[in-house]
């Protein structure tokens, strides 16, 4: 029922700022003491803020004068995942590509030489890890060393990726269920055949900037030879050791 505008109060004061977001450290530093992590950082949002957020540890682990701040880039893995779903998303909006586009179709250069199965495979398969693309690529030593070692344009890079994987067996039967990094790298190599453009640079356009993601960006968050950010660590025997970011 639509009421009156004369019923609805009118607020006389302005309206506070929002309190600022209560801090995680306390309940952070237990938990990162106990799997004895390097840092640790956690944040809670709701639509329009930070809620709680946190961080506590070192950036380097071996290096006590470089405590990690709720300020400090951290790399993301996975969660490009989603960025690349989104981003496909945005092109299907604009029929740039369809959920049901085929790796023949987004490929067609390559449909003749990539394995029959690969064929009718489609892009939201390759997102859901059913399409049977390769599943771990540390299986696969020669294409893992290419990808840290090559110094080709990642498109080219990317190009020859797609050529070396789609010629490959299924590593499980289409439609089943295979985690698959593999996949979503076909997916972002068609999402640029399509456009021309890198994705990277396509990322930046059609999520980071709508979004404010402000901070977000590619490569390693840390300068070469600095603590200005965390480091990633390699772990033999529960010892951290930090390595410095740089090639490979």
């Amino acid at each position: 029922t639509d009421i009156p505008s004369t019923d609805i109060p009118i607020p006389t004061t302005d309206i506070p700022a929002a309190p600022p977001a209560a801090d995680l450290s306390a309940a952070l530093e237990p938990i990162r003491a106990r799997h004895g992590l390097p840092a640790l950082a956690a944040a809670v949002y709701d639509a329009d803020r930070p809620l709680a957020q946190g961080a506590v540890g070192l950036r380097a682990a071996d290096q006590p004068d470089a405590p990690v701040t709720v300020d400090d880039r951290w790399h993301l893995g996975s969660d490009t995942k989603a960025m690349t779903a989104t981003l496909l998303a945005r092109l299907v909006e604009r029929a740039t590509l369809r959920w049901d586009t085929t790796l023949a179709e987004a490929f067609p250069a390559e449909a003749a030489a990539m394995q029959p199965a690969y064929r009718t495979v489609t892009l939201e398969q390759l997102l859901q890890h059913r399409g049977g693309v390769l599943g771990d690529l540390l299986s696969r030593p020669d294409l893992w060393s290419a990808l840290w070692t090559s110094r080709a344009p990642l498109l080219e890079q990317r190009r020859a990726f797609v050529g070396e994987v789609l010629s490959l067996p299924p590593s499980a039967p289409v439609g089943s269920y295979l985690y698959s990094n593999a996949g979503y790298m076909l997916v972002g190599a068609a999402i640029e055949r399509a456009t021309g453009r890198p994705w990277e640079d396509l990322l930046r356009a059609e999520v980071f900037a709508p979004l404010h993601m402000d901070s977000c960006g590619f490569g390693t968050p840390a300068t070469a030879d600095s603590t200005d950010a965390p480091w990633g660590h390699r772990t033999t025997g529960g010892t951290h050791t930090p390595v410095a970011p740089g090639p490979g």
